[in-house]
């Protein structure tokens, strides 16, 4: 599960992506640890985590580029 709210969610094993219509606090659970990098603002949410944590003002989309961890 990538999303605990009612929110629309797309993925695959290099990107995932959240469109919502409500403003807020947005969390995304990943499956496993990935490099995660914004592909909109460039923002970069760590070489490894398993989870992003973003603001989202409505409507908008986020992109989220998942790469393999930095070793």
């Amino acid at each position: 599960m990538y999303c605990d709210d009612n929110e629309v969610v797309l993925a695959d094993n290099s990107l995932v992506a959240m469109h919502s219509m409500k403003s807020g606090t947005k969390r995304l659970a990943l499956p496993g640890n990935h490099k995660v990098t914004d592909l909109i603002t460039g923002e970069s949410f760590g070489d490894v985590t398993d989870l992003i944590t973003f603001e989202l003002n409505a409507p908008e989309t986020r992109v989220f580029l998942l790469e393999a961890p930095e070793s």
